[in-house]
């Protein structure tokens, strides 16, 4: 048989060994780039002025509700003094208040603003209009005497606002 001896290879110099530099982060986290770092500090950034933002959106909102009530109220007043001309128009008519009914419209226009026109006092010179205003506790009436006004009793007299 024939062996060839073993050969010996020559021992190859090892690579030499560079320190890895420290750093904050642990080994198994990649280290960020430029680009994510720039888009974290303005996503910061912005933090403030959102919340700014926020604050004012709230102010806005709020003051929008009361404009909303005085809409409400002046539409409420409205329909009181259409009506009270529509009663006028009925005694022009008929020489009489008795037997004047409200406009079935705008008694619905009045429900949607949870509101609801009253007519009482029907005679042959009176009568009394009036609707709660949705914003407050007052009532807003029209009479035969051409007083359109905000009263804050409970139920006007039968032949006045006052």
């Amino acid at each position: 048989m024939n062996q060839n001896p073993p050969t010996i290879q020559p021992a190859q110099p090892a690579a030499p060994i560079t320190p890895q530099p420290q750093s904050d982060q642990s080994q198994n986290q990649p280290k960020k780039s430029n680009k994510q770092v720039w888009i974290i500090v303005a996503l910061v950034g912005c933090l403030p002025l959102l919340a700014i933002v926020g604050i004012l959106a709230a102010m806005v909102i709020t003051s929008l509700g009361s404009s909303r009530d005085k809409a409400k109220d002046a539409q409420i007043k409205s329909l009181v003094n259409s009506t009270a001309t529509q009663t006028e128009v009925y005694f022009d008519t008929k020489n009489t208040y008795v037997g004047f009914t409200i406009d079935p419209q705008a008694q619905n226009q009045a429900t949607t603003y949870n509101s609801k026109i009253i007519v009482q006092g029907l005679s042959d010179k009176t009568y009394v209009i009036y609707a709660k205003l949705p914003s407050t506790d007052k009532l807003f009436c029209a009479d035969a005497n051409k007083r359109n006004n905000e009263i804050t009793t409970i139920l006007p007299s039968k032949t006045s606002c006052q």
